[in-house]
């Protein structure tokens, strides 16, 4: 999984914006989601790395916005979890821009996912005062 993101995070840099366009773009978000949930705190950051690149693109790419639809639910319940439970801190800037991102482009579906993603995680980790505050400021 390293050596994907990696390679994808190269392809980003390298290549012209309009070739996220590609089928393939939606093979590569599944394969950089599956690589949040690797162990190896090196992994994670650079998934969360091109995610956060990606996010950035998000106002002038449409088809980029279409995939990042699709898989907004699984971006904003990975991420929220990973930020409370185990991703490494020094991240905090690439989750909220993935983050922004993902919600300007699922809209008020993303409030609900978030919900749902902090209630999963568990209540001595995130206390229900929390919880609310945290989506209250998402609908701000």
């Amino acid at each position: 999984m390293d050596d994907y993101s990696h390679c994808f995070m190269a392809y980003l840099n390298a290549v012209p914006a309009l070739t996220l366009s590609l089928p393939s773009l939606s093979i590569a978000i599944t394969h950089i989601l599956s690589s949040l949930s690797c162990p190896a705190p090196e992994i994670i950051r650079i998934s969360l790395d091109v995610l956060a690149k990606l996010s950035d693109q998000l106002p002038t790419q449409p088809q980029l916005q279409t995939v990042f639809n699709q898989y907004g639910k699984g971006i904003i319940t990975l991420v929220l979890q990973g930020l409370i439970q185990d991703f490494p801190e020094d991240c905090m800037e690439e989750i909220e821009k993935i983050l922004v991102g993902t919600m300007g482009v699922v809209g008020s579906q993303g409030e609900s996912w978030a919900g749902e993603a902090l209630g999963s995680v568990p209540g001595h980790l995130v206390p229900v005062v929390d919880r609310s505050a945290f989506l209250a400021e998402l609908h701000e």
